[in-house]
């Protein structure tokens, strides 16, 4: 057996644009797609408001039986529209022997497949849960280094090699937790998928203008850092006033 995970892409949108009622129209034109392909005795459930589950024999769930649900635009009030969705494939045997083993394994899966952009599939694979795994601990281990203050920055300098002056920097921001070093290509991607970014970001803010500060004190009021700035930072809207 099988279990099919099918996340409809956007559909938060769909309702924001078209309201609760026509987005209610949209998911009854989902549910018979998925009905015509998958009918019983499938086991087909809607679980969430955009999430729906298929349960079947391993060779009639998978990734190309499920390809017709979206191949042609759904109509609704006359008007068509062309869907997308995220599919996760749980093979139940591998997931585990309980309802929440299951549960938990569909998640990762999931999680790796909207990873990846609209329409993306993802087979489970144990691996997935031990990286869920990994990147929850360093979620709250970094919302405990923001209180720490174990996030550091360090100015990589810009030299005139004419006179071999600094002339500016740009600010690069290190993670050292108990004498372990995390680059911030593994630290920020996990950041930005949580209000730590926001965070994050001030406490870079704060940090260069310290700097600025005691360059300045030093004589160099003419050397110019820059930092760099998530795109998810300027969902802040008050961001640039308070830069």
């Amino acid at each position: 057996q099988n279990l099919l995970n099918i996340d409809i892409d956007n559909f938060n949108g769909i309702n924001a644009a078209f309201g609760s009622e026509h987005a209610s129209q949209l998911l009854i034109a989902v549910r018979d797609a998925v009905l015509k392909v998958f009918p019983p005795p499938h086991f087909v459930a809607r679980v969430a408001p955009d999430l729906f589950y298929v349960i079947g024999p391993a060779e009639l769930v998978d990734f190309e039986s499920a390809e017709p649900i979206f191949a042609a635009p759904l109509t609704v009030d006359g008007n068509e529209y062309l869907i997308t969705a995220c599919y996760a494939l749980v093979p139940l045997s591998a997931a585990g022997s309980t309802p929440e083993e299951v549960l938990r394994a569909t998640n990762a899966s999931m999680r790796a497949a909207k990873a990846n952009g609209p329409g993306s599939h993802q087979r489970y694979n144990p691996s997935l849960e031990v990286e869920a795994k990994r990147r929850f601990a360093i979620s709250s281990k970094l919302a405990q280094a923001l209180c720490g203050n174990e996030l550091t920055t360090l100015i990589q300098p810009q030299i005139d090699l004419t006179t071999g002056r600094m002339i500016g920097g740009e600010v690069l921001l290190r993670w050292n937790h108990a004498g372990h070093a995390t680059p911030p290509s593994e630290f920020i991607p996990i950041a930005e998928q949580s209000a730590l970014i926001h965070k994050i970001g001030q406490a870079v803010i704060d940090q260069t203008f310290a700097a600025l500060a005691a360059l300045a004190l030093a004589g160099r009021e003419d050397v110019t850092l820059s930092i760099n700035v998530s795109p998810r930072e300027f969902e802040n809207e008050d961001y640039v006033r308070a830069l």
